[in-house]
């Protein structure tokens, strides 16, 4: 509605201080191009008897254009506007017009529109409009275009002295029917409000809004057509409104936007002067009308709001698919790390097991040699004393030496006794003949008399809180030869002077201690981690494994000259008892 307005005042200005149709040509397309910046208005006279024309108006003219005579052929825009007067011709603008219609826009970038000049069919006149595509709707364009062509057709008739005024005036009026049809098809308020504020004319979009019919807007404000039942004093766009016709004293337009809660709409109210404001108040006019245009942003706004949330959402989903990626990165070093280190313990138990193997067919080849050691120099030597014995008293008895026999006799008796105490003592070593009749606790027991009883020099004392029955048959041989183990490395190396052998039953787990206050040593490495062994010798190691074999634990506590304390413990979960009860103690 501002440009009509502006446009229309601008021919009132045109026909008062122009003479000439050229002028009056001017001054228009100057209006027109201040309406749409970056623009440029052309007015061209089609030279008599000539298919060629002329640049003679115009406003923001490229220079490619001035002082320059162009054929019809070349420039089919303005053909078809002289062909067809009575339309406004629109298409991509002319490739051969070289330089530019503004600083930042080239002609081919930019909209061309294109009509005739009403002068009474003698088509003289055309206008030619450059406008970037996107800067206002296409029907405003148009409209401005079509409505400035026929203000230029009138002034021309008016500066030729043409008396037929009703034409003219029916000229006008069907510019100002075809702006406002124009005005009416937008979909915001377009308003012209006096210097009280007051509305003088509208659009119908205000019966869309809030179901008022033109007539009535016109004479209330613009908060009262938008809030009819509002009586608050500080309404934000009453006090918004204010604001903006003050800030109108110093510019040339003012702006805001706000939502409205009565209309539960998002709002952009733009406020400018239809004219110059400050001349009119400089010559006494009437103060100058303000254009007061209201948009509904509300989809825009909804819009961005989705947007926002799409991107919120967006982030959001990033984030957590980047956390769990990084989880699963996590998770997938710890596995992997995990498997590492599985396999490094794969390796050093394959490792151990072939030297387990290996130390099992040495430890079997040594025990056969010492088993046939032992058969020779024990059981071996007295047999054969023996065999000799009794072949003497069989040649003393030939001989009728009964006594001499006899003598031989009772010897060979005596070391037949001995022999039996040496294979005893061999199969006991073996494995002894009360671990099967009694139980482990039994066999331990026994064991420490008999070491007690070997080693004199050595104070043995046993703290056994366990019965036979209590000790499944699954450990019973593994829990004496550990402690026959341990006993045999005290005889070797602690020189101990005391020797303690514990047997308890705790939380479900058998646990065996053997402590000496003998030399001890230093079981770990320097540098290494808490508990590694250092001197875990042969008889260390098989003691070790063995524990571990059934599930136990194994922990050697020494210190150099402090004695040694060596604590062995099996789970009973999983182990039947074995049901035997003791006999002796």
């Amino acid at each position: 509605m501002d440009h009509i307005t502006s446009l229309i005042a601008g021919f009132a200005d045109a026909c008062a201080l122009a003479v000439t149709p050229r002028a009056i040509a001017d001054v228009l397309c100057e209006r027109l191009v201040q309406k749409f910046p970056n623009s440029s208005a052309l007015v061209f006279e089609r030279e008599a008897g000539k298919d060629t024309v002329r640049l003679v108006a115009g406003a923001n003219v490229p220079g490619a254009w001035v002082q320059r005579a162009v054929a019809l052929r070349d420039v089919p825009l303005l053909t078809d506007a002289l062909a067809f007067p009575d339309q406004v011709h629109v298409r991509a603008a002319y490739a051969r017009a070289v330089g530019e219609a503004s600083e930042t826009m080239p002609i081919t970038s930019m909209e061309a529109l294109c009509a005739a000049v009403p002068d009474g069919g003698a088509g003289n006149y055309v206008l030619l409009f450059l406008v970037p595509p996107a800067q206002t709707e296409p029907a405003l364009r148009r409209a401005a275009v079509d409505i400035v062509r026929r203000l230029i057709g009138a002034g021309v008739s008016i500066a030729a002295g043409d008396s037929d005024r009703g034409v003219i005036i029916s000229q006008v009026y069907k510019a100002k029917v075809d702006w406002e049809s124009t005005a009416d098809s937008v979909d915001a308020i377009v308003a012209l409000l006096d210097h009280r504020k007051r509305i003088t004319r509208t659009n119908r979009a205000v019966e869309k809004w809030v179901g008022v019919p033109i007539r009535d807007a016109i004479g209330l404000d613009v908060h009262s057509l938008l809030h009819s039942a509002c009586t608050r004093p500080g309404c934000a766009l009453r006090t918004a409104i204010d604001s903006a016709v003050a800030v109108l004293a110093t510019k040339k337009e003012a702006n805001f936007e706000l939502f409205d809660d009565t209309l539960a709409r998002d709002l952009r109210v733009d406020l400018r002067y239809a004219s110059d404001a400050s001349d009119a108040w400089t010559n006494g006019a009437a103060p100058p009308s303000i254009v007061c245009l209201v948009y509904d942003l509300s989809a825009l706004r909804a819009a961005e709001r989705e947007l926002m949330f799409l991107n919120q959402s967006l982030e959001d989903r990033v984030r957590s698919r980047t956390q769990e990626l990084t989880e699963a990165n996590r998770s997938l070093r710890d596995e992997i790390t995990r498997r590492r280190e599985s396999e490094i313990s794969l390796l050093r138990s394959q490792r151990e097991l072939g030297e387990l193997s290996n130390q099992l067919v040495d430890a079997q080849e040594l025990e056969r040699k010492r088993i046939a050691q032992d058969l020779h120099d024990s059981v071996g030597q007295a047999l054969t004393a023996i065999k000799y014995s009794l072949e003497n008293a069989g040649v003393l008895l030939e001989r009728e030496r009964s006594a001499e026999a006899a003598t031989l006799i009772e010897t060979s008796a005596r070391r037949v006794r001995e022999v039996l105490v040496d294979v005893r003592n061999i199969s006991m070593n073996l494995r002894p003949a009360v671990l099967d009749d009694l139980g482990a606790a039994s066999a331990i027991r026994y064991l420490c008399r008999e070491w007690n009883e070997t080693y004199t020099g050595v104070v043995l004392t046993t703290d056994i809180e366990v019965d036979d029955g209590q000790i499944p048959d699954t450990l019973g041989i593994d829990v004496f030869r550990s402690v026959q183990e341990l006993l045999n490395n005290v005889a070797r190396h602690a020189h101990a002077a005391k020797v303690r052998v514990g047997m308890v039953l705790k939380d479900a787990c058998l646990s065996v201690l053997v402590s000496d206050d003998g030399d001890g040593f230093d079981p770990v490495r320097p540098g290494a981690a808490p508990g590694a062994i250092v001197r875990e010798s042969r008889g260390l190691r098989g003691l070790r494994e063995r524990t571990e074999r059934l599930g136990g634990a194994y922990r050697i506590d020494s210190t150099p000259g402090q004695g040694t304390a060596v604590r062995l413990e099996w789970p009973l979960a999983g182990h039947q008892p074995n049901g035997r009860t003791t006999l002796i103690n």
